[in-house]
């Protein structure tokens, strides 16, 4: 788990701090009142999305090992698209 950013693997934390050392990121973005604003709203709603998740978390023996579960489990399948591996 890291803070602010959930859970995450040694891979892609390295990947996060590549990304967020690109000239895009660097430089900045020049984004207008509008696009925040529907950025704002899109990050409400997934929160809002997350709400039933959060309350399975909290109803479960151990959170941490819940998350990281899941978490392992969401990672394989997005690598294999969805196919169970061999």
């Amino acid at each position: 788990m890291l803070p602010l950013l959930g859970p995450s693997n040694a891979r892609d934390s390295l990947g996060m701090i590549v990304d967020s050392l690109s000239p895009s990121n660097i430089l900045g973005t020049f984004d207008s009142g509008v696009e925040i604003s529907l950025k704002a709203v899109d990050a409400v709603d997934t929160r809002a999305d997350l709400i039933p998740l959060a309350d399975m978390l909290d109803r479960s023996f151990d959170p941490y090992i819940t998350m990281k579960s899941s978490y392992q489990q969401k990672r394989n399948n997005d690598i294999n698209d969805g196919n169970k591996p061999d």
